[in-house]
This record gives structure tokens, C-alpha cells and sequence, in this order.
């Protein structure tokens, strides 16, 4: 017996390290290394930090999927902090430094590892091991694969990522410099691109490889968590319903997996020429139920551009989703944020079945009205020890820290998803207080005080300017508003408590950030377009019909087994108790608590597509495009909460599979699943082209500049920008520091600002629709007019003026040290003389500014002389 154990221990390790060696070497050729030591270091990030995951995630694997993304999040957020107060340099040296101290935090104290125990006594635990850490190698490799077969990072918002990625390479201490408007520091929620470059450093590998690896990674992250946020809302329901068979785990694990990862929307199934939903849109439009062109070849971005384009109408709209986000390769805020929000979902299922919360609640809700039980006590102070014993378990528990940490995250990297989740974990916590309470958790004299909790903090947020003093105001709010639940306690000023703590926790943590940052000026208002009810149910009809199916079922279940009280009230009070419970308390009661907490992520869902319908968030997109990034965003999260849901509908229900009308529901849902697959069927092949191993190019992003054609520059040759691809090279071999540099600005989207981009030199101005986003303020509301243009006029000035005095004066005033004339100079400072040849104006004058150090082609590098 012990001699068959070994061999399959012996089996596992050797699956556990030989799928990713021998998986690299076969389809990744020269790039397996700098596969393996990305792999190496995600792998040893959660290796340090796996006991920590297994205190906040004890059952199943003990948190082992889950240990990356957090040891990420926490060494991450430690460095950047320090950073941030100039107490650490973000140099490699301090990320082994951080890391090492996140190790001993994990593993030095007994606690923390005794609960992982010992995994070789537990039966099964090595299997969901080798299993979890498979499945993440898979899509690591998968995805590092697909990249290789499409690497350039030249379209879309690649220029802007991986500048970040470059500018953060060359960065000393935070924040980083924009490499797009030198002298100012990113004011950008560049946190996710800060990430990969923390990995990057640590592994010694250049950010044009780093940049594929990361998107890689984020796919594999996505896969492999989606799988643990998946299997454990199964988990939650079968330790309130212990018939449900172990196996809808996995199966409710790995739908949620696929569904979140590879899933589309509607639309491809209906608007696919090939699809057998086409014939059905035929049907409908001939009956008026729907309409758009059908007549034009779909094409794989169709599905994230319908609303407004098909047909053409004056509300242009985005409504993307994870696996479009994989194939384009943007390496942006939303989609790097995955990893941490599928970690923050994980962790809510968790926490909505957490004890201590539940009994701090019903303690509180069950003692405040009481006489005090000392008589010599007075009344007041023994609330207030009762306030305590209900603040001491929320302020000290380690879910909502880690919550509050994962909000701070979302705040400094896409500030959307702070805002989306926040309402999340409120209703979360709500369910929690809700279930404490007993009885009448909520009071008709607590909706004004809860009103009142959240002007406390959204006041200081919206008006008060110094991140420093609505820190203070949020700390005030915090005890006014425990305070408030010394006469009114039910689960409204509960959860008004645990917002507010909340509120104030993130806040906290990203205080050095929030003091170096402009916050970007945005305000709300109305929807004046409105989305055709066809449209909105093509794009996401599938994904509601399923969260209804699963509704229905639990209504029509009626009461299942009666859940046990989780804190019974004293004896003298339980027929006082039965005899007022209300139809909610009663309904919540005898249901399963996993199913309401998955219909709580259904109504989340639901809220995020309805909001874009009702108010958008008015930024600098106007016109038709006003309400397109705020449908982005929203619906982007409820992509995924869609999808959670669906998963864990057909596993739920599917395990009642003896009743007839669950199998019937399930076969339904399963038969359902053939409209949101049918989009990666045809996106794949459509962008990437065939997976085979003679198309793959490799993973550095920058070499495809060397053959590229620009559309920037007139006629149509390759290798336009090789030049530029060799002063690329230059600057990153021979050039330390983040000297400034002179090259033309642009519009967004194309060639322009390539050296910025790919070296991380900071240039005088560079995409203007991107500065004139991260610059537009309170302090500056037309951040275009008064923060953009007047440096594309010095830049302008730079390249054509005749006077050398008034050159030299804006070179140093901007501390230009290298100025940049090519192809791309040419064309867009240029004129065209009498024979057809394009030059720069002023090309002679200023080669008088300095020396020439590089050359290649008709690209020339000059280094200024500041003290001519």
C-alpha cells in the first residue's frame, strides 16, 4: 500500500514538473526558457504565500490556486508602498527582499501552517494539486503559445501598455514617469502593468517578452481561478446540503472555467454565417423581433461592436469579455485586474457563510434592546461593550482585510472595478447581517440612518480634494456611524458599519498613491440612448435566461430542508422570535445560503447591464461614444458574474438529477451552452490563424516592428519602421536612466511615439487622445486645450523653427537629451520639394544642437549639447 502511495506521489510530481518542461520545449522551441522561469517565479510567489491562502481558504486544495494571485497581490502592493514612500527602490534586490519577508509572514508562524497540515496523510489532496497547478500550467503554455503565433505589440492599446511596462522597467523609485509627457508622472491606474513588471525584474526578462508572458498569464489565471471561484460556490452549497455528490464540485469548477475563460456572448451564434442560430435570426427579422445587416461576412470584433454599429446609430457602444481581451492582447487595467477580481470572488463565498461575522451580527442585533445584565453597570457603556464585541471580529477579520486590500488594488489599476465591487461585497455583507439578525433584520427607523452612513463617506468623496483630509473624514464617518448603531441596530446600520470600514480600509492603503494622483475628472449623468430590448437579449439573453432557470427552480423547490438556526436566541426568547419572524427572514432561513448568494451575483449581474441604460459616466468621449466606456466596464464584470452563475445553475440543479423536471432544466442549460461557445470556435481561427507549430514567430513583441509596414508613412513597403526598430534596440542597450527625449507626437492608435513606447524614455508629448484622458482634472477640466496642445506646439516649434535661440531655450526648459528625426519626423514636420522628396524643415539646423550617436537608414539620433 505504502509502496503503490509512492508511486502514485512519484506519478504526480513528475506530471506536476514534465508537463510544463516538455510542454515549452516541444511548442515554444528557444522561448521555453524564459517560459520556465516565468513559470518558476509565479509558482514560488505562491509557494511563499500558500499558508496564508490556506487560514483565509481552509477547504479543497487549502487555497493552493489561489495562493498566487494573493502572494502576488501582497508582495506587489508591499514593494509598491514602500516604493511609494522611498523606502524601498523598485529594484530586483527589493522584490526578492519583499517576497522573502512575505515567506516568512506565511510559513513562520505555526498557525498558518498547520493549516495546510501535512498533504501526504490527506487522501486525495496531492491529486487536486497536481490537478489546480496543471490546469494553470495548461493555460500558461496554451496562451504563452498563442502570443508566439501573433507577438507584435503595435495595434490597439499595446503602444500605451507596454510603455507603462517599459517606463516601470527603468523606474527607481514611484511613481513612474509617463513616457508620453516628460516631467510628470503617470496619472494612470497602471497598477496591473506594474504587476508584470514587478515579475519582469524578478526574472530578469525585458518587457517586450514580459508583455507576452503576462497576457499568457492572465489567461492562465483566469482559467485556473475561475475553476476555484467555480467549485467553491459548489463547496458552499454542499456543506449546507451534504447529498449534493462531490463531483458536481468539479464539474461546476471546470464549467466556470471554460464558460468565464472562452465564452462569448450571443451574438456570434445569430449573426455567423455558418452558425445554425443564423437561420433563427432570419426567422425574427422577418417577423420585426430583430434586425442589423446580415449580409456582410461576421467577423470575430462584431460581437463586442453591435449596439450602435449594427445598425449604425448615434449610441456607439463596447461590450467586450474576457476571451476577446485574451485574443486582442491589450495588455489594459480591466484585463489584468481578472486574476484579483476572480480572487475577491473566491474569497466572497467564503465570507458569505463566515461564522464570525454571523455571530458578531446576531449577538449585537439580539442584545441592544436588552436591559443591561449588570444593574450596576450603567446602560450606555454596557452598548458600548457590546458595539465592541460586534466591531472587534469585523475590524480584526483577516477576509475583510484581504477584501479591503483587493479594493485598494482595484482603485490604483482600474479604478471601475473598485466602484462595481464594492456595491458587490456591500450586498454580500448585507446577506450576512441579514441571516445574523434573526428575526426583523431590518428596522424602519434604520433606512435614514444607513442613508446617512453613506453620505458620510460618499461626500468627503466626491467634494473633498486632499486625499489626506477625506481619509480623516472617512475615519470619522467610521465612529459616527458605529456610534449610530448604538440606538438603531439591524442589518442596514450593520453593513453601514462594515461599508464604511471598508471604505475607510482601502482608502488607507492607497493613500501614497492617491497623493501623487490627479484624480481624472469624470461626473454622471442621465442615458439619453437606450439599447433596442433585441440587442440587449441577443448580446445577453443566454446568460439571463439561465439565472432565471436556476430562480425558478429554487421557487418552485419551495423550502428545502430547513437550515438549523446558526445562533439560537435564549430560551425565553424563541417563542418571541417565531412568533414575529417575518416572510423574508422565514424564506432566507430555509433556503440554502449558496443559493442566495449566487442569486445575489445574478442581481449584480443584472444591475451592471441595466446602469449603462439608465446613467453613464460623462469623461471625454462625447457625441455617439458617450455612454460607450461606461457599458464597457460594467458589462465586462457582468460577463463574469453571467457566467459564475450559469456554471454553478446547471451543477446545482443537475445534482437533483433524479427529479424529472431537474433534468429536463439541466439538459436545457447544457444544451443552451452551444450560444456563448460558438464564439471562440470562430474568433480563434480568425484572429490567431491555425495553432500549429510552424506559424509560431516567437514571444518578443518588438521584432515584428522591424518588418512592419506603417500606415503612417506613404506607400506600401515592409520593414518602414526597421530604423526605428534599431534605435529601439540602442536606447535599451547604451542608454541608462529616463533621459527625456524629442520625437513627434501623434494622434492615438498609430506608429507615432514608437521610442517612447519601447524604451520608456519619457518624450515631450505623445498620444493626445490618451494625455488629454489622464490630464483632464477638476484642476483642469480641458486638460486638450490648456495641458496638450501647447506642448505639441513646442514640439511642433522644436523640429521647424530657424531660430537656434528659441530651440535651445525649449530644449532646456523640457531637458531634451536625445532628439529623434526619422521616417515618422519627416512625415508628420515634413515638406515635399520640387524632385517629390519629403525632408524635415529645419533638419540642418538641428543637427546643430548636438552630435549624432546613431544612424541607421535615413533615422538619425542626436545627442543635445545643453551648453551651447
Amino acid at each position: 500500500m505504502k509502496k503503490s502511495a509512492g508511486g502514485i506521489l512519484r506519478l504526480n510530481w513528475l506530471f506536476f514538473l514534465g508537463l510544463p518542461v516538455m510542454g515549452s520545449i516541444w511548442l515554444l522551441g528557444a522561448d521555453c526558457i524564459d517560459f520556465l522561469i516565468w513559470w518558476l517565479a509565479l509558482s514560488a510567489v505562491g509557494w511563499l504565500a500558500w499558508p496564508l491562502a490556506a487560514r483565509l481558504f481552509p477547504d479543497g486544495d487549502c487555497g493552493y490556486l489561489l495562493a498566487k494571485p494573493l502572494g502576488l497581490g501582497l508582495s506587489s502592493f508591499l514593494l509598491w508602498t514602500c516604493s511609494y514612500l522611498r523606502l524601498l527602490p523598485f529594484h530586483r534586490w527589493s522584490i526578492i527582499a519583499v517576497l522573502a519577508l512575505t515567506g516568512v509572514i506565511a510559513w513562520g508562524f505555526r498557525r498558518n501552517r498547520q493549516a495546510i497540515g501535512n498533504p501526504l496523510e490527506t487522501p486525495g489532496f496531492m491529486v487536486r494539486i497536481v490537478a489546480g497547478e496543471s490546469l494553470f500550467s495548461i493555460g500558461l503554455l496554451i496562451w504563452s503559445f498563442a502570443r508566439g503565433l501573433k507577438p507584435e505589440l503595435d495595434s490597439l492599446e499595446k503602444f500605451m501598455d507596454i510603455g507603462f511596462m517599459n517606463s516601470l522597467w527603468r523606474t527607481d523609485y514611484l511613481p513612474a514617469w509617463d513616457m508620453w509627457f516628460s516631467g510628470k508622472t503617470i496619472n494612470y491606474y497602471y497598477y496591473g502593468q506594474y504587476v508584470y513588471a514587478f515579475l519582469a525584474k524578478l526574472t530578469g526578462i525585458r518587457p517586450e517578452i514580459a508583455y507576452n508572458l503576462g497576457m499568457a498569464s492572465t489567461f492562465a489565471f483566469t482559467l485556473a481561478l475561475s475553476y476555484a471561484a467555480g467549485s467553491r460556490l459548489i463547496a458552499f452549497a454542499r456543506r449546507h446540503a451534504p447529498q449534493i455528490a462531490a463531483g458536481w464540485q468539479t464539474a461546476g469548477g471546470l464549467l466556470s472555467a471554460f464558460l468565464v475563460t472562452f465564452a462569448g456572448n450571443g451574438h456570434a451564434f445569430l449573426y455567423n454565417e455558418s452558425s445554425p442560430g443564423h437561420v433563427l435570426l432570419k426567422f425574427f427579422q422577418s417577423l420585426g423581433l430583430a434586425g442589423g445587416n446580415t449580409d456582410t461576412a461576421y467577423w470575430f470584433a462584431d460581437s463586442t461592436r453591435f449596439i450602435g454599429y449594427n445598425p449604425d446609430t448615434a449610441d456607439k457602444t463596447i461590450h467586450e469579455f474576457p476571451f476577446y481581451s485574451f485574443l486582442v492582447a491589450d495588455l489594459h487595467a480591466h484585463v489584468i485586474n481578472l486574476a484579483f477580481v476572480l480572487l475577491l470572488l473566491a474569497l466572497l463565498s467564503g465570507l458569505a457563510d463566515r461564522s464570525r461575522l454571523l455571530q458578531a451580527a446576531a449577538n449585537y442585533c439580539r442584545q441592544i434592546g436588552r436591559q443591561p445584565a449588570f444593574p450596576g453597570k450603567p446602560r450606555l457603556r454596557q452598548a458600548a461593550d457590546r458595539l465592541l464585541q460586534f466591531c472587534r471580529p469585523v475590524f480584526s477579520d483577516g477576509c475583510l482585510w484581504l477584501a479591503g486590500l483587493l479594493l485598494a488594488i482595484f482603485m490604483m489599476g482600474n479604478f471601475w472595478d473598485f466602484a462595481i465591487y464594492f456595491a458587490v461585497i456591500s450586498l454580500v455583507l448585507f446577506f450576512i447581517d441579514i441571516r445574523g439578525c434573526g428575526s426583523q433584520p431590518i428596522r424602519a427607523v434604520g433606512i435614514p440612518v444607513f442613508a446617512l452612513q453613506m453620505a458620510m463617506i460618499l461626500v468627503p468623496f466626491l467634494y473633498a480634494g486632499n486625499p489626506a483630509v477625506a481619509l480623516i473624514l472617512y475615519l470619522a464617518a467610521l465612529i459616527i456611524s458605529c456610534g449610530l448603531t448604538l440606538t438603531v441596530a439591524d442589518a442596514l446600520t450593520l453593513t453601514g458599519v462594515q461599508m464604511t470600514w471598508l471604505f475607510f480600509l482601502a482608502h488607507a492603503l492607497t493613500l501614497p498613491f492617491n497623493l501623487a494622483f490627479e484624480p481624472i475628472s469624470k461626473s454622471i449623468a442621465l442615458a439619453v440612448n437606450h439599447t433596442p430590448l433585441w440587442q440587449w437579449l441577443i448580446l445577453w439573453g443566454p446568460h439571463i435566461l439561465a439565472g432565471v432557470i436556476l430562480l425558478v427552480f429554487l421557487l418552485c423547490r419551495g423550502p428545502g430542508q430547513r437550515q438549523p438556526r446558526i445562533f439560537p436566541p435564549p430560551a425565553g426568547e424563541r417563542a418571541m422570535v417565531f412568533r414575529n419572524q417575518n416572510r423574508i427572514a422565514f424564506f432566507l432561513k430555509n433556503q440554502n445560503p449558496a443559493d442566495l448568494f449566487v442569486l445575489i451575483l445574478f442581481v449584480c449581474a443584472l444591475g451592471l447591464i441595466i446602469v449603462p441604460e439608465c446613467v453613464y459616466v460623462v469623461d471625454i468621449y462625447s457625441g455617439d461614444y458617450k455612454r460607450s466606456n461606461t457599458m464597457f466596464k460594467f458589462t465586462y464584470q457582468a460577463f463574469i458574474l453571467f457566467s459564475l452563475v450559469w456554471a454553478y445553475a446547471l451543477a446545482r440543479i443537475g445534482s437533483h438529477w433524479r427529479d424529472f423536471p431537474a433534468r429536463i432544466a439541466a439538459l436545457g442549460l447544457a444544451l443552451l451552452l452551444i450560444v456563448p461557445f460558438w464564439y471562440p470556435l470562430q474568433a480563434a481561427g480568425q484572429w490567431l490563424g491555425t495553432f500549429s507549430r510552424d506559424r509560431y514567430q516567437g514571444l518578443d513583441g518588438l521584432a515584428p516592428i522591424a518588418q512592419k509596414d506603417s500606415e503612417q508613412i506613404p506607400g506600401e513597403s515592409a520593414a518602414e519602421l526597421a530604423a526605428d526598430y534599431a534605435a529601439i534596440q540602442w536606447f535599451n542597450e547604451k542608454v541608462a536612466g529616463q533621459p527625456v527625449i524629442l520625437e513627434a507626437y501623434g494622434d492615438s492608435y498609430t506608429d507615432f511615439c514608437r521610442i517612447s513606447a519601447f524604451t520608456g524614455l519619457p518624450t515631450v508629448v505623445g498620444w493626445q487622445t490618451h494625455e488629454w484622458l489622464w490630464r483632464t482634472s477638476k484642476a483642469n477640466p480641458n486638460a486638450y486645450g490648456t495641458v496638450v496642445v501647447p506642448r505639441q506646439e513646442d514640439v511642433k516649434t522644436l523640429y521647424t523653427t530657424t531660430d537656434q535661440l528659441v530651440r535651445q531655450a525649449l530644449l532646456e526648459q523640457y531637458d531634451i537629451q536625445y532628439i529623434i528625426i526619422g521616417d515618422l519626423e519627416r512625415q508628420q514636420f515634413s515638406e515635399v520639394s520640387e524632385s517629390g522628396r519629403t525632408s524635415l524643415v529645419q533638419e540642418d539646423l538641428l543637427l546643430q544642437s548636438g552630435s549624432v550617436v546613431f544612424t541607421e537608414g535615413s533615422l538619425l539620433v542626436i545627442k543635445v549639447d545643453l551648453d551651447q
